[in-house]
């Protein structure tokens, strides 16, 4: 009997009625339904977890349709409304500048997703290449690499992510000040 099939007498054998036996055989086919069944099955017995997937349904569902759910343009702004509170013609009110809060939150909702896939994509893409590039060369260019990879685990996200835009701010300016006036720009060479 696997491993598997081993845990899931014992998880049958507590749940069944005093003297009842369960077979090998049923936790056999009860331990190989499959890691995606078994997931699913956890989550469906979790209540705040299907909270938290409605939730994002109704975030991804909002950013898909915002075209067609959104009462009014986002960027449009009518003084005259400005900072009305919540009504039927206006669900969440309006700005400072009149524009419609919902349509502004539909829209944020779409760019937000855009960003996040757009982040997550690349993300996989450098991941693949690098661990790639690691496991085919070996040595000391794997070597270096998972140190590397080591580093970046280490810092948490949210300061990874200011360092890298402190870096890109940080080298634009330092190349503005020290560039020879005489250098041409690579735009205006042609």
């Amino acid at each position: 009997m696997t491993t598997r099939a081993a845990i899931a007498v014992k998880r049958l054998r507590g749940r069944s009625r005093p003297g009842r036996r369960v077979s090998a055989a049923r936790a056999a086919r009860r331990a190989s339904r499959g890691l995606w069944r078994d997931a699913f099955q956890r989550l469906l017995r979790n209540g705040p977890a299907l909270v938290g997937v409605f939730f994002i349904l109704i975030f991804v569902l909002g950013a898909i349709f915002a075209p067609v759910i959104s009462p009014y343009d986002p960027t449009f702004g009518n003084l005259a409304l400005s900072n009305h509170p919540p009504s039927l013609a206006h669900l969440m009110g309006t700005d400072l500048l009149g524009r419609d809060e919902f349509s502004r939150i539909l829209y944020g909702a779409r760019l937000s997703l855009q960003v996040g896939v757009i982040a997550v994509v690349f993300g996989l893409i450098l991941g693949v290449f690098v661990g790639a590039l690691a496991g085919g060369a070996g040595g000391r260019v794997d070597a270096v690499l998972m140190r590397v990879t080591d580093v970046f685990l280490a810092v948490p996200g949210i300061l990874l992510a200011i360092g890298i835009v402190l870096w890109a701010i940080t080298f634009a300016i330092q190349r503005s000040g020290t560039r020879r006036p005489d250098a041409e720009e690579p735009s205006s060479a042609a």
